[in-house]
């Protein structure tokens, strides 16, 4: 694997390098584990924090820039699946939603995805600042392709 970044250093010291193969991205240089599946979502929590990971612009020209010293199409930057460590925060680190939050609006979500985050979002762990940005941005993100999501 042709690795790229590090897109944030952590507070232990580890840095999250990441891999674009075959149309899959991983996380972890020394047991690449595919972003999405296992404990990749949680490994990359501190992309969503100023002081770590900045922001979406920022991680797009590390990728583009990673991309094209590997040889490969910096326009692949932009499948990198942002949402995994915002779901992530969701739906098991609710502590990280302050952070998350931030990010709705820069990264590519499935209705799926949308729907899972509205749901997360109406636990109580969840500040309600965090709650009605997020229902305020799903429930425009769900009307600008005609249909919403409503709670029983």
């Amino acid at each position: 694997m042709r690795w790229i970044g590090p897109l944030f250093k952590n507070a232990g010291g580890w840095e999250a390098f990441v891999a674009f193969e075959q149309g899959k991205w991983f996380v972890d240089k020394d047991s690449p584990i595919e972003i999405g599946t296992g404990k990749s979502g949680v490994m990359l929590l501190p992309l969503l924090q100023k002081g770590y990971g900045e922001n979406f612009e920022k991680q797009i020209t590390i990728l583009e820039k990673g991309l094209m010293s590997v040889g490969q199409d910096p326009k692949n930057a932009l499948q990198f699946p942002f949402y995994v460590p915002v779901l992530t925060a969701y739906k098991h680190m609710p502590n990280w939603c302050d952070s998350a939050v931030n990010w709705l609006g820069d990264i590519h979500l499935s209705r799926e995805h949308a729907m899972e985050i509205f749901d997360a979002c109406h636990t109580l762990a969840i500040s309600q600042s965090v709650r009605q940005t997020t229902i305020k941005y799903i429930n425009k993100w769900s009307n600008e392709r005609g249909f919403h999501f409503a709670r029983p």
